[in-house]
Formats: structure tokens, C-alpha cells, sequence
């Protein structure tokens, strides 16, 4: 599931995503990368909706570390622009934070590694 918006007050232009399956995922990343101008790409781990959660995906994928950790790293790799995650506070916002934090510290690890 996606939606294209431009954010009115910024005016950046970016795609939301919503799923569960880290390889579908990484791959509409791709697809983004390739064919749209964007600003970013949002991974949606924030909407409530019984629909998205039922997949494993809004809110649920917040509940899966491991799948939100493969799903951040695979969508880094393919992208030229930034990934972000929508988040709202309630179930599996720990989780959300910790899986972010968690790829952000590997990142900065593996940069003061190449200075070295």
C-alpha cells in the first residue's frame, strides 16, 4: 500500500508506505527509487486500521523487531533519499524506537570504522 503526497507546509514530496515482508518492501523501494523524484519515504508503523494490522503491518510491524529492523536496512540500501518511520505512541512505539535507534547506532559505527 502507498500514498504520494507533498506536505503543503514544507513542500516536500514523498511516497508512505505501509507492509509487512521485508523483500516487498525493499522492492517498492526500488521501485520508488527508480521512477520517482522524492524527498523521502516514509514506512508507516503508526496506522491503527484492523485492515493494515491484520497483514502485520501500521502499528503491528511496530510489534515485529526483526521485520521492522530488516525493513528499515533493506529500504536504506536501495534508496537515494532518506527513510523515516511514522510512529504513534501506544502499541509498539518501544519497539519502533528501539529498532530505529539500534540501525542508527550500526550506522555510525560502521562510519567511525571507514575514517579509521
Amino acid at each position: 500500500m502507498t500514498n504520494h503526497t507533498t506536505n503543503h507546509t514544507t513542500n516536500h514530496l514523498y511516497y508512505q508506505i505501509a507492509g509487512s515482508y521485508p523483500d516487498t518492501m525493499t522492492k517498492a523501494a526500488e521501485v520508488i527509487n527508480k521512477y520517482a523524484d522524492v524527498d523521502f519515504v516514509d514506512i508507516n508503523c503508526g496506522c491503527p486500521i484492523d485492515l493494515l494490522c491484520a497483514q502485520g503491518a501500521g502499528q503491528a510491524l511496530g510489534e515485529a523487531k526483526h521485520k521492522l529492523r530488516k525493513i528499515v536496512m533493506g529500504m536504506d540500501r536501495v534508496l537515494d533519499c532518506p527513510v523515516t518511520v511514522k510512529i504513534r505512541k501506544g502499541k509498539g512505539t518501544k519497539n519502533v524506537v528501539k529498532v530505529i535507534g539500534g540501525v542508527v547506532g550500526e550506522e555510525e559505527e560502521e562510519e567511525e570504522e571507514e575514517e579509521e
